[in-house]
């Protein structure tokens, strides 16, 4: 019993390793001020979008996790590890209307939110398929960055 003890004290020092990261903070109501800059195949230079609104931020289902749910319903999920969260897999979205003519749908391979008080900054990058009215898709790289401001 004593070996037990001693093997079981040190982890709650420690806060149990790295499945008690303290998701508290990042959860609420945010509002969303991000830029969006695409470059597709086949089009001449990049074009950028604001993607700004509410954001929610729920609990994960695992322990240590977020979730992103923006009213797009492109939820993502990320680990927290202090101040900073990281997105934990790749994760292709529902095919939304793009800002132009068309649709578009992303797929998200890396994703690094800061926590900082009453803000987070957000990177996102990630690869999409660009489908204009009446046209062949095309492929896509996209990456985003800005903030979320707590509301």
């Amino acid at each position: 019993m004593r070996t037990l003890l001693f093997c079981v004290a040190p982890l709650a020092l420690l806060g149990c390793g790295s499945g008690s990261a303290n998701t508290t903070p990042w959860i609420g109501s945010w509002n969303a001020s991000v830029a969006q800059t695409e470059t597709c195949a086949g089009s001449s230079g990049s074009h950028t979008d604001g993607l700004n609104g509410p954001i929610s931020i729920a609990a994960g289902s695992a322990s240590g996790t977020i979730v992103t749910q923006p009213a797009n319903g492109c939820d993502l999920t990320w680990s927290v590890n202090g101040s900073n969260a990281t997105l934990t897999a790749n994760v292709t979205c529902p095919t939304v209307p793009a800002s132009v003519p068309g649709t578009w749908q992303a797929t998200f391979s890396s994703g690094l939110l800061t926590l900082n008080g009453s803000m987070i900054g957000v990177t996102n990058a990630g690869m999409a398929v660009y489908t204009p009215t009446g046209e062949a898709a095309q492929q896509c790289t996209f990456n985003q960055s800005g903030t979320f401001t707590l509301n």
